[in-house]
């Protein structure tokens, strides 16, 4: 018999419903990845990806029940934790070992391993991977001794035991292993727009030029790794062009922090993706710094479909305040470049900074408004979240020093609390006085009538 391997994304969504929370579901990078690597590595396994952006929580405790898995891989979010709980309980009733991975359950190791590891009442979690996860998990599943295990993190009597910390070559990892899912369940929830009914994602790099050359991150940033690695351009466009082929699919979402992460890197994507043949539209996402006239004409050369990019705020103080490492000129100069482009806009904003006040929240509503009035080419999305401080981010760690004792030791958290804690002892506004604002955006946009400008305010969810 084979031995069985479940790598499971945890689904947002409330425990006792079936309700899903995603509209646009894209298979989950990191379960890809790990699939890929066990199967070159070893063989007789059967390894297995359930998503739960298309599985409700019922499906998944079904399938863990039906499987009766040997090692299951969970990376939980922090609006999913409490799910792959419930998901880890169940896989450890079935005798099988858990192993937790992510950005959230690398920020809260210590509290995971100390209130579910083996030696806790709710022993339900054997390990957690952080960072690159591929080899770890091999090494892992084949045996090998756990303080010979680099990146991971276990629970023995006399403590937690956490090994240095190693960063994999992206090149020399295998292709994404994509035949392990059901490609058509995705596929579905596109099926109105038959120009990108087939989308794929891929990645081209893991880390962020901005927490590599300054040596910090945007303050609500939970993805800490200070390394960035890149994979070769000439590997990217062939991955892109398999996927065309094999997958028939038309439209590439690049998950990558930063598409511009490295300015030669993207001039040698460019050259090769100019004389391609495959110009599948590519949706990206950057920084406001790093967007010229010249880069939005490179842009449309190479089908670029959509660009993302992290506003945050229209205020100096508030961005100053949230390490952004922009300001208001470069981000007003990046939206007038980009609008003079054929791909859609999306604008990511962030209300809650350090010291936000009535003042610099106006001016950024202000400034949103003002968009509503322009000429959007093809399509403009603006989304507006509140700063939540997530494990493994700098915020975070400013909450745990001025609560104390209120979620320190805890990996259990009620993150709507630590936002209006964040609100409470950080700002000089109230959750009221975002909500009021947001509001006027509606109706704003309502009057005007921009059919071309899409407003997500997302106020009521924590993701």
């Amino acid at each position: 018999m084979p031995f069985k391997i479940l790598l499971i994304e945890p689904p947002i969504e409330d425990a006792i419903t079936e309700k899903v929370f995603y509209k646009h579901p894209l298979p989950p990078l990191w379960a890809l990845s790990l699939a890929a690597y066990l199967k070159k590595k070893t063989s007789n396994i059967d390894v297995r990806i359930l998503d739960g952006q298309i599985l409700s929580l019922k499906n998944l405790l079904d399938k863990i029940k039906r499987t009766k898995p040997e090692i299951i891989g969970i990376s939980p979010k922090a609006a999913s934790y409490s799910n792959a709980l419930i998901l880890a309980r169940k896989s450890k009733s079935m005798q099988a070992k858990v192993i937790l991975g992510g950005h959230h359950a690398t920020g809260l190791k210590k509290e995971i391993l100390k209130n579910r590891g083996p030696y806790s009442k709710d022993y339900c979690v054997d390990g957690i991977i952080q960072q690159d996860g591929e080899r770890a998990f091999y090494e892992y599943v084949t045996n090998e001794p756990f303080d010979q295990i680099n990146n991971f993190v276990y629970q023995l009597k006399q403590g937690i035991k956490e090994n240095s910390i190693e960063s994999l070559i992206l090149d020399k990892l295998p292709n994404l292993d994509r035949d392990s899912i059901n490609l058509d369940a995705y596929f579905k929830y596109y099926k109105k727009d038959p120009r990108y009914n087939r989308p794929l994602n891929i990645y081209s790099s893991r880390g962020c030029s901005w927490r590599k050359y300054s040596l910090k991150s945007c303050i609500f940033c939970p993805h800490m790794e200070m390394e960035l690695r890149l994979k070769k351009p000439s590997q990217v466009r062939q991955e892109i062009n398999n996927l065309v082929t094999k997958y028939r699919c038309n439209l590439i979402r690049d998950c990558s922090d930063d598409f511009l992460n490295n300015r030669r890197w993207f001039e040698q994507f460019f050259k090769i993706s100019i004389t391609d043949n495959n110009s599948v539209p590519l949706r990206i996402s950057t920084r406001a710094d790093k967007i010229s006239p010249a880069i939005v004409k490179k842009f449309i050369k190479i089908n670029i479909d959509s660009v993302s990019l992290g506003i945050e705020s229209m205020s100096d103080h508030s961005l100053r305040a949230m390490s952004k490492g922009t300001n208001v000129q470069i981000n007003k100069r990046a939206i007038n470049h980009l609008l003079k482009g054929e791909f859609s806009i999306k604008l990511f904003f962030v209300l809650g900074a350090p010291g936000e006040t009535r003042e610099t929240l106006m001016e950024t509503i202000k400034f949103i408004k003002e968009l509503f009035k322009r000429k959007v080419n093809k399509f403009m999305v603006i989304k507006i979240n509140i700063l939540v401080p997530l494990p493994n981010s700098s915020a975070w760690q400013i909450l745990l020093k001025k609560t104390k004792n209120k979620y320190q030791g805890k990996d259990l958290i009620n993150f709507y609390e630590a936002r209006a804690d964040w609100l409470k002892y950080f700002c000089k506004i109230d959750i009221k006085d975002i909500i009021e604002a947001c509001q006027e955006l509606k109706r704003t946009l309502a009057l005007i009538g921009n059919n071309r400008i899409e407003l997500q305010v997302n106020t009521e969810k924590v993701f």
